[in-house]
């Protein structure tokens, strides 16, 4: 089962990768890219800021435990959007739900297990699940794109004014940040 995950999802990543259907601000869970990119960029940033003399506003955040907050259809929906087969999907549904969890200590493993039920739901992927990576990706990807429709963004022109670059969010797995500049 974690085989089918790790493979569907890892296909509609180079899906998504292929038809530029990502958001650029993303760097986790991404092939070629790195966490050192983000990192470089706010360098960047910051020392336009300071040669510039000119100000902004950046905001970091962390989504602290992020796959484990995942809601299933959430991350459904984002994967259709980015290629996942609907039965794949359903399939994958469909167990975090029925799914049964026993305790395990070293002593012994628990005779009674709890389910996810609406009185107390369980969220999340699953410990160690092939697909979490991607799937966080997918819904950053469709957050980040919200954003950008509203948001006004950091952007940088070259020395000539010829090019120019707007950033709104940059982001790696659960870290990420806003900026917003006034050149």
């Amino acid at each position: 089962y974690n085989l089918l995950l790790g493979v569907k999802w890892r296909q509609a990543i180079h899906h998504a990768e292929d038809n530029n259907l990502l958001n650029t601000g993303l760097y986790g869970s991404r092939p070629g890219r790195s966490a050192h990119d983000p990192i470089f960029l706010e360098i960047m940033q910051n020392e336009t800021y300071r040669a510039s003399m000119k100000s902004a506003i950046h905001k970091d955040l962390n989504a602290t435990s992020c796959y484990d907050r995942i809601l299933a259809w959430i991350a459904n929906t984002c994967s259709r959007r980015m290629g996942v087969n609907q039965m794949v999907t359903e399939v994958n549904c469909r167990m975090l739900e029925q799914a049964k969890f026993y305790l395990k200590t070293t002593m012994d493993v628990s005779e009674e297990f709890y389910q996810h039920c609406e009185a107390y739901p369980i969220y999340g992927t699953g410990q160690g699940s092939g697909n979490s990576p991607h799937v966080w990706c997918f819904i950053s990807s469709t957050l980040f794109d919200a954003f950008e429709e509203k948001a006004h963004g950091a952007k940088f022109y070259s020395y000539d004014g010829n090019s120019s670059i707007q950033i709104y969010m940059l982001g790696f797995v659960d870290d990420c940040s806003q900026q917003v500049n006034d050149f």
